[in-house]
């Protein structure tokens, strides 16, 4: 059973992220009436640098999803003290942090 911790609609309404305890990132798209997920690796390697992410830097969980307002970007934060931004038609990381380890956020 995966817990959903967070979910975020993109400003055109057609994309709805949903992330969770599984460190994965599922979408569901309106358009097709359908649910789908940024999978973490395809035949052991990663497919991109969010799916990198994904299994580096997630685990234990996605905390939090957000899409940037012209809905190209997606910012996640992770379990892990990760934030990283990427750009959701290439999936590119564009910026990556994270939080000191002697700081709780």
């Amino acid at each position: 059973m995966v817990v959903i911790k967070w979910l975020d609609w993109r400003n055109d309404c057609k994309l709805l992220s949903l992330a969770g305890d599984s460190g994965k990132l599922f979408y569901y798209d309106i358009r097709e009436d359908k649910l789908d997920t940024v999978t973490k690796e395809k035949q052991g390697k990663p497919k991109s640098d969010l799916h990198y992410a994904l299994i580096q830097n997630c685990q234990g969980g996605i905390w939090s999803v957000k899409w940037s307002e012209c809905g190209n970007f997606i910012a996640i934060a992770s379990e892990s003290g990760n934030a990283k931004v990427f750009d959701f038609r290439t999936q590119k990381c564009l910026f990556s942090q994270k939080s000191p380890a002697s700081k709780s956020f």
